[in-house]
């Protein structure tokens, strides 16, 4: 049986906050899957979580280009990376994002792409918007398999 949690913010600033506050919760877990059109606050959140780990929220881009961007935080090495644009599962070998699973967090956005597997400890998190500032975020752990297309 898998543990869901639901969070509504309001602002950037809030989903910023959300990320940074409850970093014990995300850095639980091997990978965080993130999951949600253009615009939901993807990167917002992990310029938060890195933040709350103790990096420079300053260093994060969304990786879209590089693929994956690493972040050096005092309590644990985080890997982000956006398979916006890995439309396939040979262009996803390339990444190598399996190397990062366990001795980093690893962070993806447009996780819904991936099609190589996910560790056990895995949490996805679904982004929604309104069209305006208000985000929710719904958190299920260990349900990799959702995400397969």
């Amino acid at each position: 049986m898998s543990k869901k949690k639901n969070w509504t913010t309001e602002s950037e600033a809030e989903t910023r906050a959300l990320a940074r506050d409850n970093k014990n919760y995300w850095n639980s877990f091997t990978a965080i899957a993130l999951v949600g059109p253009l615009g939901a606050g993807k990167t917002t959140f992990v310029k938060g979580l890195v933040e709350g780990l103790g990096g420079c929220p300053r260093e994060v881009r969304s990786p879209t280009f590089t693929l994956v961007n690493q972040y050096s935080c005092p309590e644990v090495k985080v890997a982000h990376a956006d398979l916006y644009r890995l439309d396939s599962r040979e262009s996803q070998l390339t990444v190598g994002l399996e190397d990062y699973f366990g001795d980093s967090l690893v962070v993806v956005e447009w996780a819904d792409r991936w099609e190589l597997g996910w560790p056990e400890k895995t949490l996805t998190v679904t982004f929604s918007h309104d069209g305006r500032s208000s985000r929710m975020l719904a958190a299920e752990e260990n349900q990799p398999d959702a995400l397969s297309n």
